[in-house]
């Protein structure tokens, strides 16, 4: 899943099409606006999920289950 800013970033300090380059190396991708995607849905499981880039605000999101948008789920127990 990516934001809008995510491709800014990308675009600004990488100068590459992130939505282009993320469909060569991941099995699927979302962006934040589709909240039909399966990983909006705590029961969607997964073996692994890298947040690339991470602000601190983005990582307490995840730690603590608080967020403002559909992209930053809670990390499930184990």
């Amino acid at each position: 899943m990516y934001t809008r800013e995510a491709i800014k970033v990308a675009k600004v300090e990488n100068d590459i099409g992130l939505e282009n380059d993320l469909r060569k190396v991941a099995d699927e991708i979302y962006s934040e606006g589709e909240i039909e995607a399966p990983t909006s849905s705590s029961s969607y499981r997964v073996d692994a999920m890298s947040i690339v880039p991470c602000s601190i605000r983005t990582l307490a999101e995840v730690t603590s289950g608080i967020t403002l948008t559909y992209s930053v789920e809670p990390l499930p127990a184990f």
